[in-house]
Protein backbone atom coordinates (compact mmCIF):
# COMPACT_ATOMS: atom_id res chain seq x y z
CA UNK A 1 0.00 0.00 0.00
CA UNK A 2 2.78 2.42 1.02
CA UNK A 3 4.70 1.55 -2.14
CA UNK A 4 1.61 2.41 -4.22
CA UNK A 5 1.18 5.76 -2.46
CA UNK A 6 4.86 6.66 -2.86
CA UNK A 7 4.77 5.63 -6.52
CA UNK A 8 1.70 7.81 -7.07
CA UNK A 9 3.42 10.80 -5.42
CA UNK A 10 6.57 10.18 -7.50
CA UNK A 11 4.53 9.92 -10.70
CA UNK A 12 2.59 13.13 -10.05
CA UNK A 13 5.76 15.04 -9.10
CA UNK A 14 7.68 13.91 -12.16
CA UNK A 15 4.80 14.44 -14.54
CA UNK A 16 4.52 17.98 -13.21
CA UNK A 17 8.26 18.46 -13.72
CA UNK A 18 8.05 17.12 -17.26
CA UNK A 19 5.06 19.33 -17.97
CA UNK A 20 6.91 22.41 -16.70
CA UNK A 21 9.93 21.46 -18.76
CA UNK A 22 7.80 21.11 -21.89
CA UNK A 23 6.27 24.49 -21.26
CA UNK A 24 9.71 26.08 -20.98
CA UNK A 25 11.14 24.41 -24.06
CA UNK A 26 8.05 25.31 -26.06
CA UNK A 27 8.79 28.97 -25.57
CA UNK A 28 10.41 30.07 -28.80
CA UNK A 29 13.89 31.51 -29.03
CA UNK A 30 14.31 34.84 -30.81
CA UNK A 31 16.82 36.29 -33.24
CA UNK A 32 16.42 39.79 -34.69
CA UNK A 33 18.74 40.63 -37.58
CA UNK A 34 18.49 44.39 -38.14
CA UNK A 35 20.30 45.66 -41.24
CA UNK A 36 21.37 49.32 -41.37
CA UNK A 37 19.95 51.41 -44.27
CA UNK A 38 18.81 48.42 -46.36
CA UNK A 39 16.26 49.42 -49.00
CA UNK A 40 13.19 47.51 -50.12
CA UNK A 41 14.69 47.15 -53.59
CA UNK A 42 18.12 45.95 -52.48
CA UNK A 43 17.23 42.32 -51.84
CA UNK A 44 16.61 39.63 -54.40
CA UNK A 45 13.50 38.31 -52.68
CA UNK A 46 11.70 41.56 -53.52
CA UNK A 47 12.57 40.90 -57.20
CA UNK A 48 14.41 44.18 -57.48
CA UNK A 49 17.75 43.16 -56.04
CA UNK A 50 19.87 43.33 -59.20
CA UNK A 51 21.84 46.28 -57.82
CA UNK A 52 25.06 45.52 -59.67
CA UNK A 53 23.63 44.88 -63.14
CA UNK A 54 24.90 41.31 -63.26
CA UNK A 55 21.47 39.72 -63.47
CA UNK A 56 22.15 37.84 -60.24
CA UNK A 57 20.74 38.58 -56.84
CA UNK A 58 23.30 40.07 -54.43
CA UNK A 59 21.47 38.46 -51.50
CA UNK A 60 21.14 34.70 -52.14
CA UNK A 61 21.24 33.82 -48.42
CA UNK A 62 18.54 36.31 -47.50
CA UNK A 63 16.54 35.09 -50.49
CA UNK A 64 16.86 31.51 -49.24
CA UNK A 65 15.55 32.47 -45.80
CA UNK A 66 12.58 34.26 -47.37
CA UNK A 67 11.49 30.93 -48.86
CA UNK A 68 11.51 29.27 -45.44
CA UNK A 69 8.94 31.57 -43.85
CA UNK A 70 6.94 34.76 -44.49
CA UNK A 71 8.07 37.53 -46.78
CA UNK A 72 6.25 40.75 -45.85
CA UNK A 73 5.56 43.30 -48.58
CA UNK A 74 4.14 45.98 -46.25
CA UNK A 75 6.52 46.04 -43.27
CA UNK A 76 7.61 49.43 -41.91
CA UNK A 77 10.40 50.56 -39.61
CA UNK A 78 9.04 52.70 -36.75
CA UNK A 79 11.10 55.68 -37.90
CA UNK A 80 13.06 56.50 -41.04
CA UNK A 81 16.34 57.12 -39.20
CA UNK A 82 18.65 55.09 -36.93
CA UNK A 83 18.32 55.96 -33.22
CA UNK A 84 14.55 56.47 -32.83
CA UNK A 85 13.83 53.45 -35.03
CA UNK A 86 15.90 51.22 -32.74
CA UNK A 87 14.42 52.73 -29.58
CA UNK A 88 10.88 52.10 -30.81
CA UNK A 89 11.74 48.59 -31.99
CA UNK A 90 12.94 47.58 -28.51
CA UNK A 91 10.19 49.37 -26.55
CA UNK A 92 7.12 49.33 -28.85
CA UNK A 93 6.69 53.06 -28.18
CA UNK A 94 7.06 56.10 -30.41
CA UNK A 95 9.63 58.77 -29.64
CA UNK A 96 6.92 61.12 -28.41
CA UNK A 97 6.56 58.69 -25.50
CA UNK A 98 10.18 57.54 -25.01
CA UNK A 99 11.61 61.03 -25.48
CA UNK A 100 14.12 59.68 -28.00
CA UNK A 101 13.32 60.85 -31.51
CA UNK A 102 16.60 62.21 -32.87
CA UNK A 103 20.11 60.89 -33.46
CA UNK A 104 22.69 60.24 -30.77
CA UNK A 105 26.40 60.71 -31.43
CA UNK A 106 29.78 60.27 -29.73
CA UNK A 107 29.20 63.32 -27.49
CA UNK A 108 25.74 62.29 -26.28
CA UNK A 109 25.42 62.11 -22.51
CA UNK A 110 21.98 60.50 -22.56
CA UNK A 111 20.45 57.47 -24.16
CA UNK A 112 17.24 55.47 -24.15
CA UNK A 113 15.71 56.58 -20.82
CA UNK A 114 15.89 54.01 -18.04
CA UNK A 115 12.17 54.51 -17.43
CA UNK A 116 11.60 52.65 -20.72
CA UNK A 117 11.67 48.83 -20.69
CA UNK A 118 13.38 46.98 -23.51
CA UNK A 119 12.51 43.62 -25.01
CA UNK A 120 15.79 42.24 -23.66
CA UNK A 121 14.97 43.37 -20.12
CA UNK A 122 11.60 41.61 -20.28
CA UNK A 123 13.21 38.40 -21.51
CA UNK A 124 15.89 38.46 -18.81
CA UNK A 125 13.08 38.32 -16.25
CA UNK A 126 11.94 34.97 -17.67
CA UNK A 127 15.48 33.57 -17.75
CA UNK A 128 16.41 34.01 -21.39
CA UNK A 129 20.08 34.24 -22.28
CA UNK A 130 20.61 37.46 -24.19
CA UNK A 131 23.31 38.96 -26.39
CA UNK A 132 23.72 41.83 -28.84
CA UNK A 133 26.20 42.08 -31.70
CA UNK A 134 26.51 45.21 -33.83
CA UNK A 135 25.48 48.86 -33.88
CA UNK A 136 23.75 49.92 -30.66
CA UNK A 137 23.08 53.69 -31.06
CA UNK A 138 20.94 54.02 -27.93
CA UNK A 139 23.50 55.48 -25.51
CA UNK A 140 26.88 54.42 -24.22
CA UNK A 141 27.21 55.86 -20.73
CA UNK A 142 26.33 53.84 -17.62
CA UNK A 143 22.65 52.90 -17.48
CA UNK A 144 22.34 53.19 -21.29
CA UNK A 145 24.91 50.63 -22.40
CA UNK A 146 23.58 47.30 -23.77
CA UNK A 147 24.86 45.48 -20.65
CA UNK A 148 22.64 47.78 -18.58
CA UNK A 149 19.62 47.25 -20.82
CA UNK A 150 19.14 43.52 -20.54
CA UNK A 151 21.97 42.04 -22.62
CA UNK A 152 24.34 39.57 -20.97
CA UNK A 153 26.96 40.06 -23.68
CA UNK A 154 27.68 42.81 -26.16
CA UNK A 155 30.15 43.23 -28.99
CA UNK A 156 29.82 46.05 -31.44
CA UNK A 157 29.99 49.68 -32.45
CA UNK A 158 28.22 52.26 -30.26
CA UNK A 159 26.86 54.40 -33.11
CA UNK A 160 26.99 54.88 -36.89
CA UNK A 161 30.20 54.23 -38.80
CA UNK A 162 30.34 57.81 -40.09
CA UNK A 163 30.48 59.36 -36.60
CA UNK A 164 34.27 59.23 -36.28
CA UNK A 165 37.41 58.70 -38.31
CA UNK A 166 38.76 55.37 -39.57
CA UNK A 167 42.16 54.28 -40.88
CA UNK A 168 40.49 52.59 -43.85
CA UNK A 169 37.34 54.66 -44.35
CA UNK A 170 36.02 52.86 -47.40
CA UNK A 171 33.46 54.55 -49.64
CA UNK A 172 31.03 57.38 -48.93
CA UNK A 173 29.84 60.66 -50.38
CA UNK A 174 31.41 63.00 -49.50
CA UNK A 175 34.60 61.10 -48.78
CA UNK A 176 34.89 59.95 -45.16
CA UNK A 177 37.73 61.19 -42.97
CA UNK A 178 40.82 59.04 -42.46
CA UNK A 179 42.51 59.02 -39.04
CA UNK A 180 45.84 58.45 -40.82
CA UNK A 181 45.69 60.85 -43.75
CA UNK A 182 43.33 63.71 -42.91
CA UNK A 183 43.72 66.61 -40.52
CA UNK A 184 40.89 65.97 -38.12
CA UNK A 185 40.27 65.92 -34.40
CA UNK A 186 37.56 63.29 -34.76
CA UNK A 187 37.74 60.50 -32.24
CA UNK A 188 38.21 57.18 -34.04
CA UNK A 189 35.28 54.74 -34.24
CA UNK A 190 35.65 52.19 -31.41
CA UNK A 191 34.74 48.52 -31.16
CA UNK A 192 33.48 47.37 -27.77
CA UNK A 193 33.32 44.04 -26.01
CA UNK A 194 30.87 44.69 -23.22
CA UNK A 195 32.15 47.95 -21.66
CA UNK A 196 35.75 47.66 -22.81
CA UNK A 197 37.13 49.15 -26.04
CA UNK A 198 39.05 46.41 -27.84
CA UNK A 199 39.81 48.22 -31.08
CA UNK A 200 40.09 51.92 -31.92
CA UNK A 201 39.98 52.80 -34.75
CA UNK A 202 37.76 50.02 -35.96
CA UNK A 203 38.93 48.09 -39.03
CA UNK A 204 35.98 47.74 -41.41
CA UNK A 205 37.79 45.10 -43.44
CA UNK A 206 37.59 42.52 -40.65
CA UNK A 207 34.32 43.57 -38.99
CA UNK A 208 32.14 40.92 -40.67
CA UNK A 209 34.42 38.12 -39.47
CA UNK A 210 34.52 39.56 -35.95
CA UNK A 211 30.72 39.71 -35.80
CA UNK A 212 30.40 36.15 -37.10
CA UNK A 213 32.95 34.72 -34.66
CA UNK A 214 31.14 36.36 -31.77
CA UNK A 215 27.78 35.06 -32.98
CA UNK A 216 29.16 31.54 -33.37
CA UNK A 217 30.62 31.60 -29.87
CA UNK A 218 27.42 32.84 -28.28
CA UNK A 219 25.28 30.27 -30.07
CA UNK A 220 27.58 27.39 -29.11
CA UNK A 221 27.48 28.47 -25.46
CA UNK A 222 23.69 28.67 -25.53
CA UNK A 223 23.48 25.25 -27.17
CA UNK A 224 25.59 23.75 -24.39
CA UNK A 225 23.54 25.43 -21.65
CA UNK A 226 20.24 24.44 -23.32
CA UNK A 227 18.57 27.72 -22.40
CA UNK A 228 16.09 29.87 -24.26
CA UNK A 229 17.80 32.82 -25.90
CA UNK A 230 17.35 36.22 -27.51
CA UNK A 231 20.00 37.42 -29.93
CA UNK A 232 19.86 40.97 -31.30
CA UNK A 233 22.15 41.50 -34.30
CA UNK A 234 21.97 45.09 -35.58
CA UNK A 235 24.50 44.91 -38.43
CA UNK A 236 26.70 47.93 -39.13
CA UNK A 237 26.23 47.35 -42.86
CA UNK A 238 25.10 48.75 -45.29
CA UNK A 239 25.48 52.20 -43.73
CA UNK A 240 28.31 54.34 -45.11
CA UNK A 241 31.25 54.36 -45.11
CA UNK A 242 31.21 51.12 -47.09
CA UNK A 243 34.09 48.91 -46.04
CA UNK A 244 34.65 45.23 -46.83
CA UNK A 245 37.36 42.60 -47.08
CA UNK A 246 37.46 42.19 -50.87
CA UNK A 247 36.51 44.39 -53.82
CA UNK A 248 35.40 42.87 -57.11
CA UNK A 249 36.35 45.03 -60.13
CA UNK A 250 33.07 44.02 -61.79
CA UNK A 251 30.88 45.25 -58.94
CA UNK A 252 30.01 48.56 -57.31
CA UNK A 253 31.18 49.37 -53.81
CA UNK A 254 27.59 49.10 -52.58
CA UNK A 255 27.00 45.67 -54.12
CA UNK A 256 30.31 44.36 -52.74
CA UNK A 257 29.32 45.61 -49.29
CA UNK A 258 25.85 44.09 -49.58
CA UNK A 259 27.23 40.75 -50.76
CA UNK A 260 29.64 40.56 -47.83
CA UNK A 261 26.73 41.26 -45.48
CA UNK A 262 24.68 38.50 -47.13
CA UNK A 263 27.52 35.97 -46.85
CA UNK A 264 27.92 36.79 -43.17
CA UNK A 265 24.19 36.50 -42.60
CA UNK A 266 24.19 33.13 -44.34
CA UNK A 267 26.98 31.87 -42.07
CA UNK A 268 25.01 32.91 -39.00
CA UNK A 269 21.82 31.18 -40.15
CA UNK A 270 23.78 28.02 -40.98
CA UNK A 271 25.25 28.06 -37.47
CA UNK A 272 21.75 28.11 -35.99
CA UNK A 273 20.74 25.18 -38.19
CA UNK A 274 23.88 23.15 -37.51
CA UNK A 275 23.25 23.44 -33.76
CA UNK A 276 19.68 22.20 -34.18
CA UNK A 277 18.16 25.48 -32.95
CA UNK A 278 16.41 26.62 -36.11
CA UNK A 279 13.09 24.80 -35.58
CA UNK A 280 11.91 26.68 -32.48
CA UNK A 281 13.57 30.03 -33.13
CA UNK A 282 11.61 33.00 -34.43
CA UNK A 283 13.92 34.87 -36.80
CA UNK A 284 13.22 38.42 -37.96
CA UNK A 285 15.23 39.87 -40.84
CA UNK A 286 14.44 43.59 -41.15
CA UNK A 287 16.01 47.02 -41.71
CA UNK A 288 16.11 50.05 -39.40
CA UNK A 289 15.05 52.41 -42.21
CA UNK A 290 15.22 52.84 -45.96
CA UNK A 291 18.26 53.66 -48.10
CA UNK A 292 20.15 56.92 -47.66
CA UNK A 293 19.58 58.61 -51.01
CA UNK A 294 21.96 61.46 -50.18
CA UNK A 295 24.86 58.99 -50.45
CA UNK A 296 24.28 58.86 -54.23
CA UNK A 297 26.10 55.86 -55.80
CA UNK A 298 26.83 54.46 -52.32
CA UNK A 299 23.14 54.19 -51.42
CA UNK A 300 20.75 51.30 -51.80
CA UNK A 301 17.38 51.45 -53.55
CA UNK A 302 13.75 51.64 -52.34
CA UNK A 303 12.36 49.70 -55.29
CA UNK A 304 9.03 51.06 -56.47
CA UNK A 305 8.62 53.25 -53.37
CA UNK A 306 10.25 56.35 -54.83
CA UNK A 307 8.23 59.18 -53.24
CA UNK A 308 7.92 60.90 -56.60
CA UNK A 309 5.64 63.73 -55.42
CA UNK A 310 8.44 65.06 -53.22
CA UNK A 311 10.89 65.13 -56.13
CA UNK A 312 8.64 67.24 -58.36
CA UNK A 313 9.24 70.98 -58.36
CA UNK A 314 5.48 71.40 -58.70
CA UNK A 315 4.94 68.85 -55.93
CA UNK A 316 7.10 68.68 -52.84
CA UNK A 317 9.73 70.96 -54.30
CA UNK A 318 12.58 68.49 -54.59
CA UNK A 319 14.85 66.86 -52.05
CA UNK A 320 15.23 63.33 -50.82
CA UNK A 321 12.22 61.06 -50.32
CA UNK A 322 13.92 58.00 -48.83
CA UNK A 323 15.71 57.74 -45.45
CA UNK A 324 14.73 60.45 -42.93
CA UNK A 325 11.37 61.12 -44.63
CA UNK A 326 7.72 60.16 -44.23
CA UNK A 327 7.60 58.82 -47.82
CA UNK A 328 7.38 55.05 -48.28
CA UNK A 329 11.02 54.75 -49.35
CA UNK A 330 12.07 55.95 -45.92
CA UNK A 331 10.38 53.26 -43.86
CA UNK A 332 8.93 50.47 -46.05
CA UNK A 333 11.77 47.97 -45.92
CA UNK A 334 12.54 44.28 -46.50
CA UNK A 335 11.13 41.88 -43.91
CA UNK A 336 11.21 38.12 -43.46
CA UNK A 337 10.08 36.04 -40.49
CA UNK A 338 10.74 32.32 -40.04
CA UNK A 339 9.61 29.88 -37.35
CA UNK A 340 9.53 26.35 -38.78
CA UNK A 341 7.35 24.92 -36.00
CA UNK A 342 4.45 27.19 -36.98
CA UNK A 343 5.16 29.21 -40.13
CA UNK A 344 4.71 27.47 -43.47
CA UNK A 345 7.42 27.87 -46.06
CA UNK A 346 7.01 30.26 -48.98
CA UNK A 347 4.34 32.55 -47.55
CA UNK A 348 4.02 36.06 -48.93
CA UNK A 349 1.93 38.42 -46.82
CA UNK A 350 0.56 41.87 -47.58
CA UNK A 351 -0.33 42.40 -43.91
CA UNK A 352 0.49 45.89 -42.67
CA UNK A 353 3.08 45.43 -39.93
CA UNK A 354 5.60 47.61 -38.10
CA UNK A 355 8.73 47.16 -36.03
CA UNK A 356 6.59 48.54 -33.20
CA UNK A 357 4.65 45.25 -33.27
CA UNK A 358 7.59 42.95 -32.56
CA UNK A 359 7.63 43.30 -28.77
CA UNK A 360 3.87 42.82 -28.12
CA UNK A 361 3.81 39.97 -30.64
CA UNK A 362 6.73 38.22 -28.98
CA UNK A 363 5.24 38.90 -25.53
CA UNK A 364 2.20 36.91 -26.61
CA UNK A 365 4.29 34.08 -28.04
CA UNK A 366 6.86 33.94 -25.24
CA UNK A 367 4.51 34.38 -22.31
CA UNK A 368 5.52 37.65 -20.66
CA UNK A 369 3.38 40.67 -19.85
CA UNK A 370 4.07 44.30 -20.65
CA UNK A 371 3.77 46.90 -17.87
CA UNK A 372 0.30 48.43 -17.74
CA UNK A 373 1.35 51.88 -16.52
CA UNK A 374 1.91 53.11 -20.09
CA UNK A 375 0.52 52.80 -23.60
CA UNK A 376 2.16 51.05 -26.55
CA UNK A 377 2.10 51.86 -30.23
CA UNK A 378 2.66 48.25 -31.30
CA UNK A 379 0.01 45.56 -31.68
CA UNK A 380 0.00 41.84 -30.97
CA UNK A 381 0.15 40.27 -34.43
CA UNK A 382 0.90 36.73 -33.29
CA UNK A 383 -2.05 35.58 -35.40
CA UNK A 384 -0.06 36.51 -38.50
CA UNK A 385 2.92 34.41 -37.42
CA UNK A 386 1.32 31.47 -35.64
CA UNK A 387 -2.11 31.14 -37.23
CA UNK A 388 -1.38 32.00 -40.84
CA UNK A 389 -3.54 35.13 -40.84
CA UNK A 390 -2.90 38.04 -43.21
CA UNK A 391 -4.88 40.40 -41.01
CA UNK A 392 -2.32 43.02 -39.99
CA UNK A 393 -2.86 46.37 -38.35
CA UNK A 394 -5.25 48.93 -39.88
CA UNK A 395 -3.46 52.13 -38.90
CA UNK A 396 0.14 53.31 -38.82
CA UNK A 397 1.64 56.70 -38.01
CA UNK A 398 4.81 58.12 -39.55
CA UNK A 399 6.79 60.80 -37.64
CA UNK A 400 9.08 63.32 -39.28
CA UNK A 401 12.26 61.39 -38.51
CA UNK A 402 15.06 63.37 -36.89
CA UNK A 403 12.91 66.51 -36.78
CA UNK A 404 13.24 68.52 -33.56
CA UNK A 405 9.49 68.96 -33.24
CA UNK A 406 8.90 65.17 -33.39
CA UNK A 407 5.74 65.91 -35.34
CA UNK A 408 3.75 63.02 -36.79
CA UNK A 409 2.93 64.19 -40.28
CA UNK A 410 1.68 61.12 -42.15
CA UNK A 411 -1.09 58.65 -41.33
CA UNK A 412 -1.80 55.29 -42.93
CA UNK A 413 -5.18 53.56 -42.83
CA UNK A 414 -5.56 50.39 -44.87
CA UNK A 415 -4.06 51.23 -48.27
CA UNK A 416 -4.63 54.99 -47.92
CA UNK A 417 -2.04 57.46 -46.67
CA UNK A 418 -2.44 61.12 -45.77
CA UNK A 419 0.62 63.39 -45.84
CA UNK A 420 0.25 66.55 -43.75
CA UNK A 421 3.81 67.83 -44.07
CA UNK A 422 6.89 66.93 -46.11
CA UNK A 423 10.32 68.20 -47.14
CA UNK A 424 12.73 70.24 -45.09
CA UNK A 425 15.72 68.01 -45.84
CA UNK A 426 18.81 68.36 -47.98
CA UNK A 427 18.64 68.46 -51.75
CA UNK A 428 20.07 65.73 -53.91
CA UNK A 429 23.44 67.33 -54.57
CA UNK A 430 24.50 65.37 -51.46
CA UNK A 431 26.31 68.39 -50.05
CA UNK A 432 24.46 71.62 -49.40
CA UNK A 433 21.05 73.21 -49.55
CA UNK A 434 17.67 72.00 -48.41
CA UNK A 435 14.14 71.66 -49.68
CA UNK A 436 11.47 73.78 -48.05
CA UNK A 437 9.22 72.06 -45.56
CA UNK A 438 5.68 72.16 -46.94
CA UNK A 439 2.42 71.82 -45.05
CA UNK A 440 -0.67 70.57 -46.87
CA UNK A 441 -4.21 71.50 -45.90
CA UNK A 442 -6.07 69.45 -46.84
CA UNK A 443 -3.38 66.79 -46.64
CA UNK A 444 -2.17 64.93 -49.69
CA UNK A 445 -4.01 61.62 -50.04
CA UNK A 446 -2.46 58.61 -51.77
CA UNK A 447 -3.79 55.16 -52.59
CA UNK A 448 -0.66 53.05 -52.08
CA UNK A 449 -2.20 50.03 -53.74
CA UNK A 450 -2.56 51.84 -57.06
CA UNK A 451 0.23 54.36 -56.58
CA UNK A 452 3.11 52.87 -54.54
CA UNK A 453 5.53 55.52 -55.84
CA UNK A 454 3.32 58.27 -54.34
CA UNK A 455 3.38 60.20 -57.62
CA UNK A 456 -0.18 61.54 -57.88
CA UNK A 457 -2.35 62.57 -54.92
CA UNK A 458 -6.05 61.76 -55.05
CA UNK A 459 -8.65 64.46 -55.55
CA UNK A 460 -9.70 65.38 -52.00
CA UNK A 461 -12.79 67.25 -53.23
CA UNK A 462 -14.26 63.88 -54.18
CA UNK A 463 -16.83 63.01 -51.45
CA UNK A 464 -15.34 59.59 -50.70
CA UNK A 465 -11.78 60.95 -50.51
CA UNK A 466 -12.92 63.93 -48.46
CA UNK A 467 -14.48 61.55 -45.93
CA UNK A 468 -11.24 59.54 -45.88
CA UNK A 469 -9.24 62.65 -45.08
CA UNK A 470 -11.62 63.42 -42.22
CA UNK A 471 -11.15 59.90 -40.85
CA UNK A 472 -7.34 60.09 -41.07
CA UNK A 473 -7.36 63.47 -39.32
CA UNK A 474 -9.46 61.98 -36.52
CA UNK A 475 -7.00 59.10 -36.12
CA UNK A 476 -4.10 61.51 -35.79
CA UNK A 477 -5.96 63.68 -33.31
CA UNK A 478 -6.80 60.65 -31.15
CA UNK A 479 -3.16 59.54 -31.18
CA UNK A 480 -1.96 62.97 -30.07
CA UNK A 481 -4.55 62.98 -27.27
CA UNK A 482 -3.41 59.53 -26.17
CA UNK A 483 0.24 60.62 -26.10
CA UNK A 484 -0.66 63.74 -24.12
CA UNK A 485 -2.36 61.61 -21.44
CA UNK A 486 0.28 58.85 -21.39
CA UNK A 487 3.38 58.26 -19.28
CA UNK A 488 6.33 59.88 -21.04
CA UNK A 489 10.02 59.47 -20.35
CA UNK A 490 12.46 62.37 -20.20
CA UNK A 491 15.49 62.16 -22.48
CA UNK A 492 18.78 63.77 -21.49
CA UNK A 493 19.79 65.55 -24.69
CA UNK A 494 22.99 67.14 -23.37
CA UNK A 495 26.28 66.67 -25.23
CA UNK A 496 29.84 66.89 -23.93
CA UNK A 497 33.12 65.98 -25.60
CA UNK A 498 34.39 64.53 -22.30
CA UNK A 499 32.12 61.50 -22.66
CA UNK A 500 33.45 60.48 -26.08
CA UNK A 501 34.72 56.86 -26.03
CA UNK A 502 38.52 56.76 -25.84
CA UNK A 503 40.96 53.96 -25.07
CA UNK A 504 44.04 56.21 -25.20
CA UNK A 505 43.58 59.83 -24.19
CA UNK A 506 47.23 60.60 -25.07
CA UNK A 507 46.45 60.15 -28.76
CA UNK A 508 44.44 62.72 -30.73
CA UNK A 509 42.21 60.04 -32.22
CA UNK A 510 42.28 57.83 -29.11
CA UNK A 511 44.27 55.24 -31.01
CA UNK A 512 45.15 52.04 -29.16
CA UNK A 513 46.40 48.63 -30.19
CA UNK A 514 43.61 46.41 -31.52
CA UNK A 515 43.08 43.46 -29.26
CA UNK A 516 40.24 41.14 -30.16
CA UNK A 517 39.72 39.06 -27.05
CA UNK A 518 37.01 37.05 -25.37
CA UNK A 519 35.43 37.62 -22.00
Amino acid sequence: MKRTIWFTIWLITNLATVSMGMELTERPNLLIFLVDDLGYGDVGFNKEGDSDGSGESPTPNMDALSKEGIRFTDYHSPYAVCTPSRASLLTSRLGARTGLYSLLNAKSIGGLPTTEYTLSEHLKKIDYSTFAIGKWHLGLQDNYHPNDRGFDHYLGVPYSLDMGCLDYPGYSHPKHLSCKRDITDDVAIPLYRNKTIIQQPLDLRSLSDIYFQEFQQRMEEIHQKKTNFFGYIPFSKVHVPLGFAEHSPNNTAFSDNLKELDVNFGRMIQTVKDLGLFGNTVIWLISDNGPWELECQFSGQPGKFQGLWQKKKTGGGGGTSWKETIWEGGHRVPAVVTWPQYIKEGRVSDALISGLDIMPTMASLMGFELPTDRHYDGEDLSRVLKDGSDEGRLTLFHPRSNARDNEITAVRWKNYKAVFKSGGLRLLDCHFGSSMARTYNPPLLFDLKDDPSEAKPLDTTDPFNKALVGHLKDLLEKLNEDIADDFKSKFDDRKDSSVMPCCNAQNRHCRCQPLIGSD
